[in-house]
Formats: C-alpha cells, sequence, structure tokens
C-alpha cells in the first residue's frame, strides 16, 4: 500500500511541475447547460487522485481474489489429501473405512475426474458392488488408465468371491471394459483356468509373459498345473503321444507322473521306471513308490531296489517295513521300524508297530508304545490345503472346500 502511495506523490509532482506555467490558465465545460471553470492545476490533481483510487480499488479486488483462490484451494487440496487415504484405506482398510471412500468420491463427483471415477470404482468392487464398479470403470478414458496394476488387483479381490458363477459374469464384464488394455489378459487367463480351458491358459501365460503383465501368479506352477491337465485330457482321450509331447520338459512330481505313465502306454516301460528311480532318489514320494510298484511283477525286489536309491527316507523304511510284514517276518519288520523310529516320528510308524506287537503277541509292549504314539507321534505326510487345511486323497488343482487353486501342497 505503501508503494501506492510513493507512485501517487511522484505522479502528482510531475503533473504539479508540469503545469506549473499554467497556473492562470482556467478550463471550461459545459455540462448540462451549466458552464464550468476549474483551474489547469485542479484539473490535474483530480486525475491524479482518481488515478489513485482506480488502482486501490483494482488492489482490492485483486487482494479480495487472491484470498477467495487461497482458501479455494486449501479446500481442493484437503479433498485431494482424503482422495490419497482413501486410496490408502483401499489397501489396507477394513470394509467400513472402503465404505466411506464410496461416500467420499460422491461428494467429488461433480468434478468428473477420471481418479475419482477409479476410485469409486476400486471402493465398490472392494465391497462386492461389482455392477457399480463396472459402471464407473467403463466412465473412464483409455487414455487416462495407465494403472499397470489395476488388473492384478481386480484379481486379488475377486479370489475372496466365494460363488463361481459370480466370479466368471464378473470376470467377462471386466475383459469387456478393459479390453483394450494388455493387462486384460488377465481376466482372459482367470476364466479360461476356472472353466478348465488349459489350451487357452497356457497361450494367456504367453502373452503375459510376452508384455511383461503385472500379475498375482507363479507363472512356473501355473504352467505345470495347465499341462498336466492337458495331459490327464490325452490321456483320459487315449492319445498318449500327443500327452507326452505336452508334458515332456516340465519338472516336478505331477509332471514326472504322468510322463512314466504316458511311456508305459507307449511300451516304453523301462524308461518309465528309470524316471520314476531318478525322481525317487531326489524326492522319495508315496506316490512315486506306488506307481513304481504297479509297473513291476516281483514287489519285493522293487522295494529293494527302492530302498537302496535312498535308503534312510521315510517312505524307504515304510516300503521295507510292510515287506517284512507281508513276508510275516515280524521280527525284521521290528527292528526296521526301530530303526526308522530313532529318525521319523510319524503316526503311522507307531500304528505298524503296535500291529506288530499284537503279531508278535507281546501284549506287554503294547501299552508302552501306545504311551510313546500320545507323546511324541506327529501326523504322518499327507496332501493338504494351505488355505483351509482340508486333507484330499490326492493331489489336485484346486481344494474342493474352499476352491483355492494351487493350494494343495504335500505337507508332512
Amino acid at each position: 500500500m505503501i508503494t501506492y502511495f510513493l507512485i501517487f506523490i511522484v505522479v502528482s509532482l510531475a503533473c504539479g511541475f508540469a503545469v506549473q506555467g499554467y497556473e492562470g490558465l482556467a478550463l471550461k465545460l459545459e455540462v448540462l447547460g451549466y458552464s464550468v471553470e476549474a483551474n489547469v492545476v485542479f484539473v490535474v490533481f483530480m486525475l491524479c487522485v482518481l488515478f489513485l483510487f482506480i488502482v486501490l480499488v483494482g488492489r482490492a479486488c485483486f487482494a479480495c481474489a487472491l484470498c477467495m483462490y487461497r482458501v479455494r484451494r486449501g479446500s481442493v487440496s484437503k479433498k485431494y489429501d482424503e482422495v490419497g487415504k482413501s486410496f490408502a484405506f483401499l489397501s489396507v482398510g477394513h470394509v467400513d473405512n472402503v465404505r466411506k471412500i464410496v461416500g467420499i468420491s460422491e461428494r467429488f463427483a461433480k468434478f468428473d475426474s477420471p481418479v475419482l471415477q477409479l476410485l469409486e470404482g476400486c471402493a465398490s468392487f472392494r465391497i462386492g458392488q461389482y455392477e457399480i464398479a463396472e459402471k464407473h470403470f467403463s466412465l473412464i478414458p483409455s487414455k487416462a488408465l495407465q494403472e499397470v496394476d489395476l488388473g492384478a488387483w481386480l484379481v486379488g479381490i475377486l479370489a475372496n468371491e466365494k460363488s463361481r458363477d459370480c466370479k466368471l459374469r464378473v470376470l467377462s464384464r471386466l475383459y469387456d471394459v478393459f479390453h483394450s488394455r494388455r493387462w486384460s489378459v488377465l481376466f482372459r487367463l482367470e476364466i479360461a483356468r476356472m472353466e478348465g480351458q488349459w489350451d487357452e491358459v497356457l497361450t494367456a501365460l504367453k502373452l503375459i509373459e510376452k508384455y511383461g503383465v503385472s500379475h498375482p501368479y507363479d507363472l512356473n506352477d501355473l504352467e505345470l498345473i495347465a499341462r498336466c491337465k492337458l495331459a490327464e485330457l490325452h490321456y483320459m482321450q487315449g492319445d498318449f503321444k500327443e500327452g507326452l509331447g505336452v508334458i515332456k520338459g516340465s519338472s516336478g512330481l505331477q509332471a514326472t507322473l504322468w510322463r512314466a505313465k504316458f511311456n508305459a502306454k507307449l511300451n516304453n516301460v523301462k524308461r518309465a521306471m528309470e524316471e520314476l528311480e531318478a525322481y525317487y532318489r531326489v524326492d522319495p514320494h508315496p506316490d512315486v513308490a506306488s506307481l513304481y510298484l504297479s509297473m513291476v511283477q516281483d514287489k519285493n525286489l522293487a522295494v529293494e531296489k527302492l530302498n537302496a536309491l535312498n535308503p534312510d527316507s521315510y517312505m524307504s523304511f515304510l516300503l521295507m517295513v510292510r515287506k517284512y510284514m507281508d513276508l510275516k517276518q515280524y521280527n525284521a519288520a521290528e527292528k526296521h521300524l526301530k530303526q526308522a523310529l530313532t529318525q521319523y516320528k510319524y503316526a503311522g510308524l507307531y500304528g505298524m508297530m503296535l500291529e506288530i506287537m499284537v503279531r508278535l503277541g507281546n501284549l506287554d509292549e503294547i501299552e508302552y508304545w501306545i504311551d510313546m504314539m500320545r507323546r511324541d507321534s506327529v501326523p504322518d505326510m499327507h496332501w493338504a490345503c494351505e488355505k483351509c487345511c482340508y486333507s484330499p486323497k490326492e493331489w489336485c488343482q484346486e481344494c474342493d472346500e474352499c476352491e483355492g487353486f494351487n493350494t494343495i501342497k504335500w505337507r508332512g
């Protein structure tokens, strides 16, 4: 404000010096029939005052506008802070927080921003309002949608949906909405996986790897599962050569079992047994031993061979004890079983020891082994779901109880 007064004084002095020689000169003006005379110096002075007044009014208007802008900016900044917190709650907040996000987004609806559409769409999707979420997602311009992790996030949230039909319906709609985005291949993959279209799963996996799409999967495990399920389909149809081609080169328990089955069907029993022996040497799994024994006539000789491959494994001890029991060599079975119990405490071994004691008639030791079993035993190794602990008889790609995918693991 002081600056304006100084400018006013300087301008007034300049004008005063400029009209020094015109003190006696008067200006005559005719206004509405009246004649008005005014001294030139006075007129110049009034013009300076008018100029100062205009400047002051302009400065006041500018100050008011600036004040209103700051208030408005603070309000908008606060709202965007709420939006930022909302995105944070979307990942770590509980359901109540997510419901608040929907309310916040509705208050911002007049802004018609792609970010707000994305926020409300994600919040609605998080609480299961899929149709509302789809509506918001469809309003987002394709160019404004750069969130490459959105597909993986949506698939992860949808995994909590219990209804299989609902999942498929929502995935289909999401694929229609986001079909122009590369990461929409995730929805295509999920649909194919749930419908058992394993050829389509392998195709989608190649696209995911090609485009570098962010995903929630273990691609190696998913590819192995897809190949094993395709191999199973070929096996059921009798296409043994094609099935072997599908599973060829894959590693892991299930791949080894399927290769052995196909080789056996193609009259390459020796090759099948060699593959099973190679796997048993590294990982003596019951399924490998069971398939191996089904391919031979002399079971006892086969058990001896497996035992030689990995003599200190739990499975080898178990096979040898069963062999002795089948031959009714209970003393040898007892000796071998006691050796096994120094390394392993599985309940099945104690159960076999109780059976041997009954066969030998050592009834006095039964109580001792029951106490040992109660005190030291641990559950036998078995297939179990990591999510719900359901125990199927054999491996499958999806839990029958909780429908968790790739959650059935060998547990011991």
